[in-house]
């Protein structure tokens, strides 16, 4: 088979085609990687060759280099390094032919090839010719303009993907250069979008131009002159550009605001509406970070003159300016789910009242007033939706008497002849019940209710589906009130859910998602409803099984079962939660019947809640739900084995700990086959990492309910937990920082839960071999500075199981100084149970260095 065919057959929809096709690929990049590379990139270069397979070529070599797992990616980037010099030289050149090619869409293949290799080699010193050549691409006269857009492209895709501390700050500043001059106004607009958008790439990695005032200059200079310029496209990005310069570098926008603002006031007023959005973003931008940073001096983080407050001075011009836009509601608004400027209009005035809170109010209240019960639907809209994007952020104090006065208008707009009116009504009123639940007065509640009931029952699906998120809320506001012996929900909940599930069997079910959001809303009225609503509680769980034996009826089609077998199972879960074990045993067996069947159909959204629903199934019957769990072996393993699936990985993974607490020993007999599963996932390297957290915590739960039956796997998980715990955080990445804090902490409820389930069988010496190790990784844990509140806790309380296990042979611990360093940290917290927990391990030491 030829290489352009398998290519080709790799993108085959038929299952075996394309499987034989990636056979072939894989085992060819295994035996060959070098020459199999050389023959793709020769595939990809060679003019005359047909298009889609010199891009299907590129698109492969890219795969080749990248990936979104960092294991998977260190491995695929060691291969590279390993391939001979000679073999590499000749790829190389290869992808710069390839970017020179006159074929569009393979010199922007081509682009995204060179740069992921280039990301990998530019920092090592491996490809020194690589930026000279893109350089003179750009700046030579004699190279054509395909072949300067797809260098540019390159350029901007390796400074998205490239550390900037492991470049040297001159090529740092020859990037930078030669995309700023790809910009100028003499260029051709194909190059100077490609620029502006290299420049949006590279605005990360060039941080250290930016501190510097004239660079800095020099960059905000370029992007106001490209905002200017006669094609839309450009100017577009060029907003983009001013929107990353404020999300990046808002401390360095004050001496810019004027002019950005003034360009910014323009482009929403008069230019194209795609220009409009991204200055629309731009001040988005600056209000999100705006409201992080009033958040950080509520905190004590920083220091109140950071906010610069340009949201405050920008507001009295953009406030009207928005609420004009906001009438530009498009004429099939009814139909059309696009974003568009009246959407993002409504968006920033949202983010505008939760940065400036009660100032908002009366800079947009006159608008709300006058238009609010306009006959012109448009005016009447945008007065409707205005007053819900000011819900948030203004304190209820102020807003208390306008949602009081403004109710009987919002429950009359129910039933108004515009759909788009009603739509938005109705979502206003969800809102209300979200933020300002204390406005509903029983005087009002009825009139509500009755509203919102006919709003369930609309022919146009999106006012459905905005009368099921007022319902949920409305339902969500009685939370506080649900063990009482009646609630507010009581007076309304059996009508509400009749009208609710007639939703459900809708013929447009599948339109705006109106059967999820019905379900939704149920059962948060049965989370909500108080102990007078049980008799009804019970009878929808009924109807409920009903409706899930019945929708394995042939004549459903398979996504349609999947959707509701997915509801239908989260709502038995919900009620099964709500009500006490007396009241569910008797039901029990037909549940459970009907979740197994649910296994034997695929649908990986429906398993996760049948499983979330078994697991409180487990919680309520304890022991006597060990009757069920032959039967839900095979479901179970199999569901620990799904790694394409993560999030149904994890549920089933939360399955086996809601086992652990009902079974206890009983679990035992089926432990091995879940702990080789559990170890398989720890092993997998294509699992999301999010799982293994979860795993870890999980052995904690395993070791508390088989006690001393945990020692047959206790070296193995030891070993794996000392791994797991050497892992450092070398990053500014907030989300592997997060990672790494959830890691330790599933590690330290290990060791916690491990210690605590051999000691209640005296069999705790099993551990003394590994004490070193935890000792290492409580160190390690402690001295982070990154370590959480949450990380905190859990070393500490780990420091005083320990005492509490082994006694005296913790002395040379107790005795180590990041011991009283870290006790003393936790008792300074400003949370009372970490003070609690340092309190308790505070006496464990002390107990244990005063023993003999």
């Amino acid at each position: 088979m030829d290489l352009p065919t398998v290519l080709q057959n790799a993108q085959h929809p038929n299952l075996e085609i394309r499987s034989q096709a990636e056979a072939y690929l894989n085992q060819a990049i295994e035996a060959q990687y070098g020459q199999f590379l050389l023959a793709l990139c020769a595939e990809l270069a060679t003019e005359g060759k047909q298009v889609g397979s010199r891009q299907l070529a590129g698109l492969y070599i890219k795969n080749l280099i990248t990936a979104s797992d960092e294991a998977i990616l260190e491995n695929k980037i060691n291969k590279w390094l390993q391939c001979d010099s000679a073999t590499k030289d000749q790829i190389r050149a290869g992808f710069l032919q390839a970017v020179q090619s006159p074929v569009q869409v393979v010199s922007h293949t081509a682009a995204q090839v060179l740069a992921a290799f280039g990301a990998v080699d530019v920092p090592k010193n491996a490809w020194p010719g690589l930026l000279a050549a893109l350089f003179h691409n750009i700046n030579s006269a004699e190279i054509g303009d395909s072949c300067k857009v797809a260098s540019l492209e390159a350029l901007g895709y390796m400074c998205d993907t490239m550390d900037p501390d492991t470049v040297e700050n001159a090529v740092v500043n020859q990037i930078l250069s030669s995309i700023i001059d790809g910009m100028r106004a003499d260029r051709c607009n194909e190059v100077r979008l490609a620029a502006v958008t290299a420049l949006n790439n590279s605005l990360d990695f060039t941080s250290s131009n930016f501190e510097n005032s004239v660079e800095r200059d020099a960059i905000v200079r370029a992007v106001c002159e490209a905002s200017q310029s006669p094609e839309v496209k450009i100017r577009e990005r060029s907003f983009e550009c001013f929107a990353s310069i404020a999300d990046l570098y808002y401390n360095h926008l004050q001496p810019y605001i004027e002019t950005i603002f003034q360009l910014s006031l323009t482009a929403i007023k008069t230019d194209s509406p795609t220009v409009g959005l991204m200055a629309i973003e731009l001040w988005n931008t600056i209000c999100d970070q705006e409201i992080n940073i009033i958040a950080d001096i509520e905190d004590g983080v920083v220091e109140a003159n950071t906010l610069l407050k340009l949201t405050a001075v920008a507001a009295p011009s953009l406030v009207p300016l928005l609420l004009e836009n906001m009438t530009k509601q498009e004429e099939d608004a009814d139909d059309d789910d696009s974003w568009n400027i009246s959407m993002a209009a409504a968006t920033l005035l949202e983010s505008i009242a939760r940065t400036l809170e009660d100032a908002v109010v009366d800079m947009v209240l006159p608008f709300i007033t006058q238009n609010i019960s306009n006959p012109n639907w448009r005016l009447k809209e945008a007065a409707l939706m205005a007053f819900g994007m000011i819900l948030d952020g203004p304190t209820g104090q102020k807003l208390s008497p306008l949602v009081v006065q403004a109710m009987p208008i919002l429950i009359s707009c129910l039933a108004d002849p515009s759909t788009l009116v009603r739509d938005t009504s109705a979502w206003t009123i969800g809102r209300i019940c979200e933020l300002h639940k204390s406005c509903l007065s029983g005087e009002i509640l009825p009139h509500m209710v009755a509203g919102l009931g006919t709003a369930l029952e609309d022919s146009a699906p999106k006012v459905v589906s905005q009368a099921c998120y007022a319902m949920h809320n409305l339902a969500e506001a009685c939370s506080d009130e649900s063990e009482a012996p009646s609630n507010v929900l009581s007076h309304f909940m059996p009508q509400m859910l009749g009208k609710l599930l007639a939703i459900t069997v809708r013929d447009d079910w599948d339109c705006e998602n109106i059967r999820s959001s019905a379900y939704e809303a149920i059962n948060m009225m049965v989370s909500s409803s108080a102990a007078d609503m049980q008799p009804v509680v019970v009878q929808l769980l009924n109807e409920a099984l009903n409706r899930l034996e019945a929708s394995f009826n042939p004549q459903v089609n398979a996504q349609e079962r999947m959707n509701l077998q997915s509801c239908l199972c989260s709502l038995v879960g919900e009620i099964t939660k709500k009500v006490d074990t007396d009241t569910i045993k008797p039901f029990s067996d037909r549940i459970m019947t009907v979740l197994f069947k649910v296994f034997e159909t695929k649908g990986a959204v429906a398993h996760e809640d049948a499983f979330m629903a078994i697991g409180f199934v487990a919680e309520k019957l304890g022991h006597e739900f060990q009757r069920y769990v032959p039967y839900l072996h095979a479901p179970l393993i199999n569901g620990l084995k799904s790694v394409e699936e993560h999030q149904l990985c994890t549920v089933a993974v939360g399955v086996v700990g809601d086992l652990c607490r009902a079974l206890d020993k009983g679990l035992l007999q089926y432990c091995d086959d879940i702990m080789r599963a559990l170890l398989e996932l720890l092993q997998s390297q294509v699992l999301n990492r999010s799982v293994k957290p979860h795993v870890i915590s999980l052995f904690a739960d395993i070791a508390m309910a088989v006690e001393g039956d945990f020692d047959r796997y206790a070296a193995i998980i030891l070993n794996i937990l000392k791994q797991a715990g050497e892992v450092n955080i070398n990053s500014n990445d907030e989300d592997l920082v997060e990672y790494i804090n959830t890691l330790r902490n599933s590690i330290l409820e290990a060791y916690t839960g491990i210690l605590q389930g051999l000691k209640e069988a005296n069999k705790q010496d099993t551990i003394l071999p590994f004490v070193e190790g935890m000792v290492e990784f409580l160190h390690r844990s402690a001295a982070d500075e990154n370590r959480t509140n949450e990380v905190l806790k859990s070393c500490v309380g780990l420091l005083g199981d320990m005492g509490q296990t082994f006694g005296v042979k913790m002395q040379a611990l107790y005795q180590m100084p990041f011991v009283p360093l870290l006790i003393q940290q936790a008792s300074q917290s400003d949370e009372e149970d970490i003070r609690e927990i340092a309190q308790w391990a505070q006496s464990m030491v002390q107990s244990v260095l005063r023993a003999k």
